[in-house]
């Protein structure tokens, strides 16, 4: 996730690269002075600076979702704004809502039983989010790379 709001941030700050090469090929003033978006403007304390802020533990690692994926969000929102960069989301925002569903296992109403014996989720067994049921007097499920030494 770092890597793509890295990525996203460095796309929407040289997002006026081109306007900038359009105007010195045609004659436009060159010493004119830069401004943000321009890749004249992008100097590498100011890219330290707004990754420095989406990295930093403030933001609790912005899991999705979370308060602190909102808080980048604003962030980067609030730059795009004062950079010029008109909103493409929804309602005029920068913004576009997405809907989630969260998947979690609940150890305590998790089980595994074979042949009358239980087995207890975390100590004895791994699970994943798809629900199962398993018959048969032999069976060997060899998936997920999980090597356990024990």
């Amino acid at each position: 996730m770092k890597k793509f709001l890295s990525i996203s941030l460095i796309i929407l700050i040289l997002s006026g690269v081109p306007a900038v090469s359009a105007q010195k090929r045609n004659g436009g003033s060159a010493a004119a002075a830069p401004r943000l978006g321009n890749i004249d403007a992008i100097t590498a304390q100011k890219m330290k600076d707004h990754l420095t802020f989406i990295a930093s533990d403030e933001l609790e690692g912005r899991d999705t979702p979370s308060r602190g994926l909102d808080i980048a969000a604003l962030y980067i929102a609030q730059h795009l704004a004062s950079w010029g960069v008109k909103p493409g989301g929804e309602d005029g925002t920068y913004f576009q809502k997405v809907p989630l569903r969260l998947e979690k296992i609940e150890p305590q109403n998790t089980r595994f039983d074979i042949s009358g014996r239980s087995y207890v989720y975390g100590e004895d067994f791994l699970a994943t989010l798809s629900p199962a049921q398993i018959s048969g007097s032999s069976f060997v499920f060899a998936g997920h790379g999980w090597v356990i030494k024990s």
